[in-house]
């Protein structure tokens, strides 16, 4: 039982089926995720959309309410005799008295549809007479308006005041809308009007709201005053002081926008806006429960029509593995041995669809011509590397042969035996070090060459430079390429140091840097100019450098120009040569090399 199972898992077509499902699993949990995601968008906003909706009605039910009592408020303004008889500086007394109060009360009934709700509606005339539809008025409303609420509108301009809630007569709470009245003609102040509203009867005005057919789509709905609560909708609501807190701390995030709280581990999603008319904030809000729920809903069938769709691809799958998937799966492990540098062709003895044979056999043509390409590229890039180097080791023969034998000569002419030995050392070990065959010499066999060059350019140029060496000992059995510090040195002795009158120094410094060795040649001649250096230095990290050291003799760029070839087709494009100059001051070149033990 157990080999079965292993055999099966084993089983090539099996990891494929196993492989194929992933792509499709993993996919379609992406596409349900995005989903869910989106459902839940939708369903949240749907609820907001609502509760904005909700926001709307409440906020016309005030406003409604509003312009009752702004329709009362303007009755001096729209009946004459109202106003005159509010307008009087001396108070009614008798009958006249009597006369004025009735008139007052009809036209307040008159103008008000709200009957139930304006439980008490007072005007205080200019002669502070004061008119109301009651029989008698509290000695908390008398205190508040003689002492608070004048005063109040007294010290600012024309505008509509609404009290805090407060604690009317038998513990009954209330609220005051009241506003300072002017005259029709003279536009001044000609009386005060107060409309004390039991709180009680406003809340019963404001739930007076059609109800959906949809109980689950009806939002809770608070009404605030500052903290105070005007109303709210759901009745007996044990958080309704902390919901007051909460909307109160957070409103900049709760008004027109979406808000999310949690109140004794239920979360609750607001939303609510300012009513322009009392400045009221009026808030909905809905357990997010109710979102979960109506989402877990829309996703049920989602989940079985994915699970079915990917069942459906799985079975698919089996049947696409047997004549395509497989024979892919071979092509690719044999194209990950290409990596590698092992290219193979492919078998083609298994079924397969005609499309996939024939890819199969174009790979198979590629990889012979690939063969062959890369055996002529490579046999190119040896050629070329031979050729390179025969040419820089040529180059020393015409002109450095013959300016050394002129010297020879002139030493000859002045009987200096000595030096005449010297040089013609020098130059029979530089030319043994030119024609051996080796490719890759120690710093210290490069050093004994360039100092068999400088001993014969010090003769041939007396007095003209001096050479310094900077070397540290435990470099010397590095290994370097053969023959690069030579025609740098050369080219600073007659380039670098041409036309100058000073003392020429040239100075070879070598350092090992990290995982790299920096060779320096450094002259205090004439430098570069800044353009050509620019110019040189971005060829120098480009691929094709030919040309960048020529000189008017035409020889530099067999020598400089070749090191630097030489050096990235050895070592890579992180190494090579570098140069810093400054016009009128010196030049240094640069040589980056990989530290290789001897």
């Amino acid at each position: 039982m157990t080999h079965n199972r292993r055999s099966l898992f084993n089983n090539l077509y099996t990891q494929i089926i196993l492989v194929y499902s992933v792509l499709i699993i993993l996919p379609l949990v992406i596409i349900l995720t995005l989903l869910i995601f989106k459902s839940m968008n939708d369903i949240e906003n749907e609820f907001y959309n609502f509760m904005t909706s909700n926001n709307y009605q409440s906020d016309s039910k005030i406003e409604f309410i509003i312009s009752d009592i702004d329709r009362i408020s303007s009755i001096p303004i729209i009946d004459k005799e109202a106003q005159a008889i509010l307008g009087k500086y001396e108070p009614a007394v008798g009958k006249q008295n009597v006369e004025d109060n009735t008139k007052i009360i009809q036209t307040i009934s008159l103008a008000s549809n709200l009957s139930r709700l304006f439980y008490e509606v007072v005007f205080v005339g200019n002669n502070d007479e004061l008119y109301t539809n009651v029989r008698s008025l509290s000695s908390i409303h008398m205190q508040k308006i003689y002492d608070e609420w004048i005063p109040e509108m007294e010290a600012n301009k024309n505008q509509r005041f609404i009290s805090p809630v407060y604690k009317g007569e038998y513990d009954v709470d209330y609220i005051t809308i009241y506003r300072k009245l002017l005259h029709s003609a003279t536009f001044k102040p000609n009386a005060f009007v107060f409309v004390n509203i039991r709180l009680s009867e406003l809340q019963r005005q404001l739930s007076s709201e059609d109800k959906g057919a949809d109980l689950e789509l009806l939002s809770n709905t608070v009404i605030l005053h500052g903290k105070d609560i005007i109303y709210q909708s759901e009745e007996n609501d044990e958080d309704a002081s902390l919901m007051s807190e909460i909307i109160h701390d957070n409103w900049e995030e709760i008004a027109d926008s979406h808000f999310q709280t949690e109140i004794n581990d239920r979360t609750f999603m607001m939303t609510g806006t300012v009513n322009p008319e009392t400045g009221w904030r009026v808030v909905q809000y809905i357990p997010r429960s109710i979102i979960l729920s109506s989402m877990i809903n829309n996703l049920r069938l989602t989940g079985v029509l994915i699970f079915s769709f990917m069942l459906l691809l799985t079975v698919i799958g089996y049947f696409i593995s047997q004549r395509i998937i497989a024979p892919i799966h071979q092509m690719k492990t044999t194209l990950e041995l290409s990596h590698h540098g092992r290219f193979e062709e492919e078998e083609t003895s298994m079924k397969m669809v005609r499309e996939i044979r024939e890819l199969i056999d174009s790979y198979n043509l590629m990889v012979r011509n690939l063969h062959a390409n890369i055996k002529e590229k490579y046999q190119l890039q040896l050629d070329k590397r031979e050729m390179e180097f025969d040419m820089l080791r040529a180059q020393i023969n015409p002109h450095f042969l013959f300016n050394t034998l002129n010297l020879i000569n002139s030493l000859a002419n002045l009987d200096e035996v000595e030096n005449i030995k010297k040089v013609t050392n020098s130059l029979a070990r530089t030319f043994e070090y030119s024609i051996s065959s080796l490719n890759e010499v120690t710093i210290d066999q490069e050093l004994q060459e360039i100092d068999d060059y400088i001993r014969i350019q010090s003769l041939r140029f007396v007095g003209k430079f001096e050479f310094r060496k900077r070397v540290a000992s435990e470099l010397l059995d590095l290994k370097v390429l053969k023959f690069i510090i030579q025609p740098i040195v050369e080219n600073a002795i007659n380039h670098g140091l041409k036309d100058t009158l000073h003392q020429g120094i040239i100075e070879l410094g070598i350092e090992k840097k990290d995982s790299y060795i920096a060779i320096d040649v450094s002259d205090n001649g004439i430098g570069i100019e800044p353009d050509k250096l620019n110019e040189i230095n971005q060829a120098l990290r480009g691929k094709d450098n030919k040309g960048l050291f020529n000189t008017d003799d035409g020889r530099s760029h067999i020598g400089m120009s070749n090191i630097h070839r030489r050096i990235r087709n050895r070592y890579g494009e992180d190494y090579g040569l570098q140069l810093h100059s400054v016009e009128g001051e010196g030049t240094t070149v640069t040589i980056l090399l990989p530290v290789l033990e001897r």
